[in-house]
């Protein structure tokens, strides 16, 4: 819920600079999403039989069917590929913030730059 209107804040530049606490914003959604991730793949065991069920056949063939039936399978996989959508657009924002800070810097070299290249030419020209 939280990176669902990521898309529309992409597009919109305006709210890369009114987000106070971009980077911090950005970490804690690329936690979010790895934490979920870790939910779906390594703390539940929704594509795995129980150990139990492998003493009972019934058992263990009732769970295939239940699990055939539910098509749990292919809805962790459609979670996973979510997830990497999500995984994507918490990467381009942090692209983007990387970007963004690399272009600031850049910016405050050039204006050096330039207000030392002044402050040489207005010493040469007085000497």
């Amino acid at each position: 819920e939280k990176t669902r209107n990521m898309p529309d804040v992409l597009v919109s530049s305006w709210y890369m600079r009114l987000f106070s606490n971009q980077r911090r914003e950005v970490r804690e959604r690329l936690h979010d999403v790895l934490e979920l991730r870790g939910v779906v793949n390594l703390h539940t065991d929704l594509l795995d039989p129980p150990d139990n069920y492998w003493d009972v056949p019934e058992l263990e063939r009732a769970y295939e069917s239940v699990t055939h039936e539910l098509d749990i399978e292919a809805r962790v996989g459609r979670v996973n590929k979510r997830l990497d959508y999500t995984s994507n657009l918490v990467e381009l924002m942090r692209q983007l913030l990387v970007d963004s800070s690399s272009h600031r810097l850049e910016l405050i070299i050039i204006i050096l730059i330039s207000a030392e290249i002044v402050q040489s030419y207005i010493l040469h020209t007085k000497s």
